[in-house]
């Protein structure tokens, strides 16, 4: 390719390509390699197949003249005039809520844009497939943790989520390629609800409902606690248990209340008779 490309006092008119209908700068150079002067034209050119009706671009930045404005119905997929490779992840989701329960997948999308803020499309069937993947440092995730961009520029984690401790955990999405700025999101992990306990096991996390039987009135504990003598619990994730009904019994832990239970081992006092005395 070119070393360093000038353009002065020329017009481009009805190329047709893939990407970069009149100008495509792709590989690897060192630097800027195109200069567009004020001059140049650009009229009724196409990129069929991805970005950059006029110019397309991977590498760095064309210069681009300001008072350029020789632009006249060029026509691409994205980018009619000029576009780029991908160069930001972005959500997906405009109504994605920054909060997740414990353990839930909370299924973010995401989308990759190119220099100029457009969605990157290439329809091309032997396009380089774009890989990201998805991760936090603060915290341990789960599900889909890779996803492959798909030629509308969408990936999905659907099943991804956080195994982590209540708080703020920071999730980043990045791509295989450096030039590709990563999307970083400040996840907030919600409390474990009254009726559960927090599950430790090794760096993961789990709110867990507390079983019959026991009872949790305080946020995040690291166990649930037994229902004490006298009362009872009968179903899961309760977060006070119920007195007995009179005359009835109970031991700690108890889904259910009964009659008061006889020690058979005890021998039991019969004809007992009750000695009196008379004072004089």
């Amino acid at each position: 390719g070119c070393a360093e490309l000038h353009t002065d006092k020329s017009t481009f008119t009805h190329n047709i390509a893939g990407r970069g209908g009149a100008i495509s700068l792709v590989g690897d150079t060192d630097g800027n390699v195109a200069h567009i002067l004020p001059s140049t034209s650009f009229i009724s050119n196409s990129a069929t197949l991805g970005g950059g009706g006029a110019i397309y671009w991977n590498s760095y930045l064309p210069d681009i003249d300001s008072n350029h404005k020789l632009d006249i119905d060029n026509l691409a997929v994205y980018g009619n005039f000029i576009a780029s490779a991908a160069r930001y992840i972005r959500l997906n989701n405009t109504d994605f809520v920054m909060t997740t329960q414990n353990t839930v997948p909370f299924g973010p999308s995401v989308i990759v844009n190119d220099h100029y803020n457009m969605k990157v499309i290439d329809l091309d069937f032997n396009r380089e497939i774009l890989n990201l993947r998805a991760f936090s440092l603060t915290g341990q995730s789960f599900g889909d943790v890779t996803s492959s961009v798909d030629e509308y520029g969408h990936a999905s984690f659907s099943t991804f989520g956080l195994a982590a401790f209540p708080g703020y955990h920071l999730v980043v999405f990045e791509a295989t390629q450096d030039s590709i700025a990563p999307l970083k999101l400040n996840i907030t992990v919600e409390d474990c609800i009254l009726g559960q306990f927090l599950l430790r096991q090794k760096d993961s996390y789990a709110c867990t409902t507390c079983e019959p039987g026991m009872f949790s009135a305080t946020v995040n504990p690291n166990e649930c606690k037994l229902c004490p003598e006298g009362t009872f619990g009968l179903n899961k994730g309760i977060t006070k248990c119920k007195l007995c009904p009179a005359n009835m019994f109970s031991k700690n832990g108890s889904l259910l209340c009964g009659e008061a239970q006889v020690d058979s081992s005890v021998e039991l006092l019969t004809n007992l008779r009750r000695k009196t005395t008379t004072q004089s």
